[in-house]
């Protein structure tokens, strides 16, 4: 796939998350938004049986990578250290968060104030040991670099 059309693909995933976001859709499920894209792109279903199911496929693992970009404090995090992102939380809570509802345990996007107790102690536990690794491993590097003088 050309940088172009995977740019044209991220965008209409973008916009459909958008519009969900806008919204304030509860939860967004990336497989829904895959569906919508997909049905936008060929809308007479005119694709081969298999040529629509990969492509499905492939527009759902991009509309995770999205909203993950967008929503998941452990993939926030990562951007921001490998200088990606600029703003970790800039608004210190996020409007969603991963959590895992669905009968295949695939991730899906709860608005904030949707979230149950135990999904919010899920993520802050993420982020806790996230934190903790990144802190660790901060500390062994700088003692490495104190011993190289």
């Amino acid at each position: 796939m050309t940088d172009s059309l995977a740019n044209q693909l991220t965008q209409k995933i973008r916009e459909v998350v958008l519009g969900l976001e806008e919204a304030g859709c509860d939860i967004i499920q990336p497989n829904w938004v895959a569906n919508t894209v997909f049905n936008s792109i060929d809308p007479e279903k005119d694709a081969p049986e298999i040529v629509a199911y990969s492509s499905l496929q492939h527009i759902a693992q991009m509309t995770r990578k999205v909203l993950a970009h967008r929503h998941d404090p452990i993939t926030k995090a990562k951007s921001y250290a490998a200088g990606i992102s600029d703003d970790l939380f800039g608004n210190i809570l996020q409007d969603y968060y991963p959590a895992r509802r669905d009968e295949n345990n695939d991730p899906v996007y709860v608005r904030r104030d949707q979230m149950t107790k135990i999904e919010c102690r899920r993520v802050s536990c993420r982020m806790r040991k996230a934190g903790t690794t990144l802190v660790e491993h901060a500390d062994a590097l700088d003692a490495f670099s104190a011993q190289v003088g």
